[in-house]
């Protein structure tokens, strides 16, 4: 970290006492208390200039200026938040207390948590987050402590995009402790505040999984690993204790996700950027060119199977595939019959379902994976279902996987029944060795370990390329982009405005069509 960084710590109140007589005292049994200190005392003037802890500080504003007055210099600088008319005694927000049994943070609600204790939770919130805007630096690391301010991540990333925020949540804080004493809209709004930090911090691997879940279900948005991709941006999801090691490595988690965002962006190819490509393209000798189908080569249909390649697209993948030193894979989710049947003619290398299947150039078609697919008469009864409720969506069987399809169904009803169908199909893999995946008007289960990042070694190792080119448009892809980032002269493009892991970014099919005709044109 850079000299000079600040941390500022927010929790709803203070970790002090406030005494007229003998000033403010840090109260020692905050986990947070004895590790900041601990660890600016280590390294002080080598990663925080400044520890700034905000919150409430129990008095008034007299009781405060007063006490003040009497405190020696500390370690941390405490900055008290007062909210007007309220003089606040006790560890408690509008609409939430705290249990008297069990946890003593997890969530609680008189009754249902319902409008006025949400408008009320909503009014703290902003509160703290237009009183915190004041002092923040874009250089600050943030960490936003409990369950009282889960909105506030959210609400400063709005006003500062780039900002450093981690929320810790003490204790056993569930979802499952407050979702079902929410309206709807006001659970997304939760968990859309907490999807404002960059990593948030559970104590139980069970409220981490239940998290996972309550995203998947109100979003349609899977995890990777510890990972969520939210709005085009990553969150880290970690378990932690509260002790100092582990508050130290959440920390470095922090600056890990950070960095992780840092290869995961948006940015449009520009003109300079395209030089530089037909540049690396024309001086290499050796040429791998990874080519998506749909959303990538071609536009989407509502029916897949009218999605097929024309003339004009077979004759340029032929010419690439014949150039002098050129590699060309289509490397697409689509089973190995179909691209059997348009492409198994052309001097190209065929990877059917992301991997599971493939063809080398001139050879016969290869299954990677022996197993059983006794697995896909009960997933086709489930999708099936959402079938019969969901108009116009269709299920697509291939070799090792199974496809719903929702494009031709409305926004509104395609949306939430892919949702629902995600979360119960999450629930039928659960013990198997299968994964759901879901796409652009897509949901797919297939067998775990088949992906386009785990079988573009195979395909590496098969040459000393110097000049790798990948294109591609949807989740499927994001695992050849990863796989690509740390070679030398490669160049990965998202089709799409979302960020991606890719260098750059096309808007539609019809300009990687014009990208690789430039590069066809160079010989």
């Amino acid at each position: 970290m850079s000299m000079g960084r600040r941390l500022i710590i927010v929790s709803y109140l203070l970790p002090v006492t406030v005494d007229t007589h003998n000033g403010i005292v840090q109260l020692p049994e905050h986990f947070l208390t004895s590790f900041v200190n601990s660890r600016v005392e280590k390294t002080t003037n080598e990663e925080f200039s400044d520890v700034l802890w905000m919150g409430l500080p129990v008095c008034d504003i007299r009781t405060w200026n007063t006490a003040i007055n009497l405190t020696r210099k500390t370690t941390i600088t405490y900055l008290p938040i007062f909210i007007p008319g309220t003089e606040h005694k006790s560890r408690q927000v509008p609409g939430f207390s705290p249990q008297s049994m069990g946890s003593p943070y997890a969530i609680e609600a008189a009754g249902n948590f319902g409008e006025d204790e949400y408008k009320g939770y909503l009014k703290t919130n902003r509160l703290f987050a237009n009183t915190i805007r004041k002092y923040l630096r874009l250089t600050d690391i943030i960490w936003i402590y409990d369950y009282e301010l889960l909105l506030l991540p959210a609400l400063i990333r709005t006003e500062m995009p780039d900002s450093h925020i981690a929320l810790l949540l003490s204790n056993s804080l569930d979802v499952v402790d407050f979702a079902d004493r929410l309206a709807d809209e006001n659970l997304k709004g939760l968990l859309k505040g907490m999807l404002g930090a960059d990593l948030v911090g559970f104590t139980y691997h069970d409220a981490a999984a239940n998290f996972f879940k309550s995203i998947l279900k109100k979003f349609g948005i899977p995890n990777d690993g510890s990972v969520i991709q939210y709005v085009n941006r990553l969150v880290m999801v970690k378990c932690f204790h509260a002790d100092q090691q582990k508050a130290g490595s959440f920390m470095k988690d922090l600056i890990q996700v950070k960095k992780m965002q840092q290869t995961f962006h948006i940015k449009f190819l520009d003109e300079y950027s395209r030089i530089a490509l037909l540049d690396a393209y024309r001086n290499s000798r050796k040429r791998l060119i990874l080519l998506d189908y749909d959303g990538t080569l071609v536009s989407f249909y509502p029916d897949p199977e009218l999605a097929i390649p024309g003339a004009n697209l077979l004759h340029l993948l032929s010419d690439l595939g014949t150039k002098s030193g050129n590699d060309v894979y289509v490397i697409s989710g689509r089973s190995s019959t179909w691209l059997q049947t348009y492409f198994g003619v052309l001097p190209l290398n065929l990877i059917a379902e992301h991997g599971a299947r493939y063809k080398w150039k001139n050879e016969e078609w290869t299954t990677t994976l022996n197993t059983s697919n006794d697995w896909k008469e009960e997933v086709w009864d489930i999708m099936n279902e959402y079938v019969r409720i969901c108009p116009n969506s269709l299920i697509e069987e291939k070799d090792f996987s199974i496809v719903w399809h929702y494009r031709k169904a409305t926004n509104d009803a395609g949306g939430l029944n892919a949702n629902a169908l995600i979360v119960e199909l999450d629930d039928f893999i659960q013990g198997k060795d299968l994964e759901v995946l879901p796409g652009n008007k897509i949901v797919e289960v297939r067998q775990q370990g088949i992906n386009k990042g785990s079988f573009l070694k195979k395909v590496i190792d098969r040459a000393d390329y110097d000049f790798t080119f990948a294109v591609g448009d949807d989740r499927t892809d994001e695992d050849m982009f990863q796989a690509l980032i740390n070679r030398q002269n490669t160049f990965t493009v998202k089709v799409g405005p979302e960020a991606s892991y890719a260098k750059y970014n096309l808007h539609t099919p019809r300009m990687v069509i014009s990208l690789l005709e430039a590069l066809n044109h160079l010989g």
